[in-house]
C-alpha cells in the first residue's frame, strides 16, 4: 500500500530561529496505511472486505484515499462536525458515510458512531475495524515521523502537536525520546474535551468526549487548551506570515503561550501540523480569534 507513501512526510519548515513545523499534506495517510498492512499482514483484512470506521476527519480521508486504490469497501460513521466538502470528498472516492443524529447519554456522538459502528461490524460478513483510537499500530507507525524529524532537524528539545487519537505525539514523543531523554513533549487540546481530566462539552474540529487508549498520559510534560477561535486565528497567522494553509487543528499546535518556566526554555522545537486547509478553508483564511496569539512564534522564539 505504498502508492501514497510521498505524501506521508512531512516538509519541514523553520518557522523561526530554532522552531520548526513538520507540515503534513495528510499527516493520517502514515498511521492508516501501517494499520491496514499490518492487518493484511495478520491476516484481519481480507482482499474486497469491508472497512468500517467511525471518524469526522482526516482519518476518513486516509481511509477513503488508501481503499479506493486496493480495492476495499469503505463504510465510515460520522456526525454533525463532518465538513460538507470533505462530506463530498469521501463520496466521491467510493466511501458510504453513515450520519448519526443523537448523541449517547455517556460519551456524546463519539459513543454513538462507535455504538452504530458497532451494528455494522455485526452486521456486515468479512468487515475490518481498523479502531484507530485504541490500535497499536496508530502511535507505532510514527516512529517513521520521528526518524524523519531527527534527520531533518537533529537534536530535539520539544515537541508539540494537538491531541486526538492519541497516537501521532505519543508515538512521536516515544520513538524521539530514545535519542533524547530530556525531550519536552507539549501537548493541545480543546476546552470541552475529555482527554485530560475536564468535564465534557460540545466539540467541534479536534478534542474528544471519550478517552482513546492509544493516549498515554505518561508522554506529555505540559497541557494547554485552546478554544476553536484561537486555533482558527493561529492557523491564518501560519498561512499569513509563513505561506502555510493549514486546518485549525494545526494552527493549534503552532500556539503555545510559554508561562515562563524553565522547562518550556527549549533551544529547539518541533511543533506537528497534521491538516491542510482543505474543506475549512474559508475559516481558515479569515480572522478569527484574540488579538493576543499575534506575536506567538516571536514569543516562543524570545522564551528561548
Amino acid at each position: 500500500m505504498r502508492k501514497f507513501e510521498a505524501f506521508e512526510n512531512p516538509r519541514i519548515v523553520e518557522l523561526s530561529d530554532g522552531v520548526y513545523g513538520a507540515s503534513f499534506f495528510l499527516m493520517k495517510l502514515l498511521p492508516a496505511r501501517f494499520m491496514l498492512e499490518r492487518a493484511v499482514e495478520q491476516g484481519l483484512l481480507k482482499p474486497g472486505a469491508t472497512i468500517c470506521e467511525s471518524s469526522s476527519g482526516n482519518s476518513a480521508l486516509a481511509l477513503a484515499m488508501l481503499a479506493v486504490q486496493h480495492g476495499y469497501k469503505l463504510i465510515l460513521v460520522s456526525d454533525w462536525t463532518l465538513d460538507r466538502h470533505l462530506h463530498r470528498r469521501l463520496l466521491g472516492l467510493g466511501a458510504h458515510v453513515e450520519i448519526v443524529d443523537e448523541p449517547a447519554p455517556t460519551g456524546g456522538f463519539q459513543q454513538a458512531r462507535l455504538d452504530r459502528l458497532g451494528v455494522l461490524l455485526k452486521e456486515i460478513p468479512n468487515s475490518y475495524w481498523p479502531a484507530h483510537y485504541s490500535n497499536a499500530d496508530n502511535p507505532i507507525a510514527y516512529a517513521k515521523f520521528a526518524e524523519l524529524l531527527i534527520d531533518r532537524v537533529g537534536e530535539i528539545d520539544c515537541l508539540v502537536g494537538s491531541v486526538g487519537s492519541g497516537g501521532s505525539i505519543c508515538g512521536t514523543s516515544k520513538y524521539l525520546r530514545i535519542l533524547f531523554p530530556e525531550l519536552h513533549a507539549v501537548g493541545v487540546d480543546a476546552p470541552g474535551s475529555v482527554l485530560f481530566g475536564q468535564r465534557s462539552g460540545r466539540l467541534r474540529l479536534y478534542g474528544t468526549n471519550i478517552v482513546p487508549s492509544n493516549l498515554d498520559h505518561r508522554h506529555f510534560d505540559e497541557i494547554h487548551w485552546l478554544t476553536r477561535a484561537e486555533a482558527f486565528y493561529a492557523a491564518h497567522q501560519l498561512h499569513r506570515d509563513h505561506g502555510l494553509f493549514l486546518g485549525p487543528t494545526s494552527g493549534a499546535a503552532s500556539e503555545l503561550p510559554i508561562g515562563g518556566h524553565t522547562e518550556t526554555q527549549a533551544r529547539r522545537w518541533s511543533r506537528s501540523f497534521p491538516t491542510r486547509g482543505i474543506g475549512t478553508s474559508k475559516l481558515c483564511t479569515t480572522k478569527t480569534g484574540s488579538s493576543r496569539f499575534q506575536d506567538s512564534l516571536r514569543r516562543c522564539t524570545q522564551s528561548q
